[in-house]
């Protein structure tokens, strides 16, 4: 059975069962609206978290970069020292990898700290050949 409804001055034909179902369907429209929502919502908090990680691993990489760059600078610095102090020559003509070779012969490789080998014999190093009244001369020359 079917009967006319006027609503704001139209009228409307109403079917039994009709209004039944068109509550229905605006209800199943709501639920999935708000399931839509939640999901959302939930896609929202995942993409916000996985920002906050993303941006501090950038953070990690940018402070490790940071680092490396540091550590390849010491060893350009010390490479270049090294570089300059064997190409020091002493007064008797040796330089610093003559020194280290004499140092290696008497027992101790390269040492610049021990005197005396565990015989108790004077290791040879570069300062036991250095001038220093040369040296000043140089010096007193260039002023």
């Amino acid at each position: 059975s079917t009967s006319v409804e006027t609503v704001d001055g139209e009228e409307f034909e109403v079917v039994e069962g009709s209004v039944n179902r068109f509550v229905r369907h605006l209800l199943e429209g709501d639920r999935v609206e708000r399931m839509e929502a939640k999901l959302l919502k939930r896609c929202h908090n995942h993409l916000s978290k996985l920002n906050k990680s993303v941006d501090s691993a950038l953070m990690s990489l940018n402070n490790l970069q940071t680092e490396i760059e540091k550590a390849v600078k010491t060893v350009k610095e010390k490479k270049s020292m090294e570089s300059l102090s064997a190409n020091v020559v002493n007064t008797d003509g040796t330089n610093e990898k003559e020194m280290e070779n004499k140092s290696s012969a008497n027992g101790i490789e390269g040492s610049s700290y021990y005197h005396f080998d565990s015989s108790g014999n004077k290791i040879t190093n570069k300062w036991d050949t250095f001038d220093v009244e040369a040296e000043l001369a140089k010096i007193d020359e260039k002023d």
